[in-house]
């Protein structure tokens, strides 16, 4: 008696029932000498979440002994109907995160087969669970696990499959507690940044629903696979910019699935946090490029609308440009002023351009129009090597730049970060933040 079962196109199976239960086999034992402590304990594994469940899910209550191939506990079963079979999976996971290097990251994609010897337990039964590892690669783990009450097997699952994923170094506590760490790097001058840290579209999937939430979710896959990884970097600099400003305030426990960016009409982006936090308002600025993404916020007082001008970022590739992009950007008094920067050097003039064009694009965000296809409209009047003077429309912006790298991870490109907290004189800069 079999039965083709399939979940809405996210899991299929097929199910063979009969008139009673098969004899179980016999229950898995192990000699004490192959075996040594555990170094993660059950209440452990939750607290520091190094497994998602929530409490609802979390089965695992003991952890008796690791081997080289294998791991003992004990799984109480939960409320929720199938929840015990997961539990039983996740010992697998205790056993992967306290043997294994690297990729301790799993995700369950497969079973072979789950042979049941009883009808389902009440809540709260604890069973006795060994699970043996089968194989292990770089790519996957198959093992199989055991699960027995009183002596006798009630429910053994074969060659369970858990796809191995990496885990960067800066994203790993920030997924484990996303209420206290931000993916992003705080700078000292008071401005964010976010670099590309998933090594597959799973990961980084995974990251994006969790950070952005269910409709920013939608929208970014709406977005062309090529440039939907930039988009989401923007948006993970602007919450954590904006979070960091909260976190100064007093606030604590702020999940960044607790922030909606948007835009206005005219293309300014916004952060509101969610209804009945009491979070304050900020102005927001934001860009991307390649692998990074910057972003830079100042609070601003609660019910006021967004400053204008306001604060402003940019990041650019330092890249060659031809001749024509110079004439279109640069006024005759900047090219004069970038050529007695670089002094004929070729590299060197390279450099000053994109300090210029990215200080540019920073006041131009700052001003609320961006460049609108009139870049020579925004005039570089000084510029020395931490600080350019950028004048506008009767209005002058000083406007901090230096540059950054990619990680050592990432493909080798160097780009110049340009920032502007808004006009002279004396804009409001936040607490320990130096104006550039």
């Amino acid at each position: 008696n079999l039965y083709s079962v399939a979940f809405a196109g996210y899991a299929r199976a097929t199910i063979e029932v009969g008139p009673a239960y098969l004899a179980p086999p016999e229950v898995w034992t192990h000699d004490p000498a192959t075996e040594r402590p555990p170094t993660l304990g059950a209440a452990e594994m939750y607290a520091e979440r190094l497994m998602f469940h929530g409490p609802q899910f979390q089965g695992v209550t003991e952890v008796h002994a690791l081997g080289d191939m294998h791991v003992r506990g004990i799984v109480t079963a939960p409320v929720p109907p199938g929840a015990l079979l997961d539990n039983a999976l996740q010992l697998i996971g205790n056993w992967l995160i306290t043997t294994q290097p690297f990729r301790t990251v799993a995700l369950p994609v497969g079973l072979g087969r789950v042979r049941f010897f009883g009808p389902p337990p009440p809540a709260g039964r604890a069973f006795v669970c060994v699970a043996r590892v089968r194989s292990i690669d770089d790519g996957k783990l198959v093992a199989d696990t055991q699960l027995s009450y009183q002596g006798r097997v009630w429910a053994q699952i074969e060659g369970a499959v858990d796809r191995r994923f990496d885990s960067h170094p800066q994203a790993r506590v920030a997924e484990r507690f996303p209420e206290r760490y931000p993916m992003s790097h705080f700078q000292p001058e008071g401005w964010t940044m976010a670099f590309d840290c998933w090594t597959d579209l799973v990961t980084r999937g995974m990251a994006a629903r969790g950070i952005l939430g269910g409709a920013a979710y939608a929208e970014y896959e709406r977005h062309p696979a090529k440039t939907r990884k930039q988009w989401m970097l923007g948006r993970i600099a602007a919450k954590d910019a904006v979070r960091s400003r909260l976190w100064e305030q007093g606030h604590t426990d702020i999940y960044p699935i607790e922030l909606t960016v948007g835009n206005d009409p005219d293309g300014r982006p916004w952060v509101r946090g969610r209804p009945g936090r009491g979070l304050d308002d900020c102005d927001v600025s934001l860009a991307h490029c390649a692998e990074i993404g910057v972003a830079i916020a100042r609070l601003r007082p609660a019910g006021s609308p967004a400053a204008t001008p306001g604060v402003g970022i940019d990041v650019a590739e330092i890249t060659d440009h031809p001749d024509s992009t110079f004439g279109f950007a640069l006024t005759d008094g900047e090219a004069a002023l970038l050529a007695s920067l670089a002094g004929g050097d070729a590299a060197t003039r390279r450099l000053w351009f994109t300090r210029f064009w990215a200080a540019k694009e920073a006041v131009g965000k700052a001003e609320g129009t961006g460049l609108d296809g009139k870049p020579r409209r925004f005039q570089v009047r000084e510029a020395t090597d931490s600080v350019l003077t950028v004048e506008v429309a009767g209005r002058a912006y000083r406007v901090g730049h230096r540059e950054v790298d990619n990680p050592e991870d990432l493909p080798t490109r160097r780009y110049v970060v340009a920032w502007t907290w808004g006009p002279e004189p004396d804009p409001a800069t936040p607490p320990g933040v130096s104006r550039p």
